[in-house]
């Protein structure tokens, strides 16, 4: 993680509390798990209408699960 995203994210606990920023954090992640299963489901030719290949969301699959 980035020394750019530590800040935001603890200025948001700072602002917010805790178990705010804690919630916020797991619901984003959940929703992103999902976003990329929706994602994975599609054919190719719908994620070529929309400018992405199954390259690319295998990849950012891959990348988000390396970062738990």
């Amino acid at each position: 993680m980035s020394d750019h995203h530590v800040s935001l994210h603890l200025t948001r606990v700072r602002r917010t509390g805790l178990g705010t920023a804690v919630f916020h954090f797991l619901l984003k992640r959940l929703r992103h798990r999902r976003d990329m299963a929706h994602l994975a489901d599609l054919p190719d030719y719908l994620l070529e209408d929309v400018g992405l290949s199954r390259s690319v969301v295998r990849k950012q699959a891959q990348v988000r699960e390396t970062l738990r």
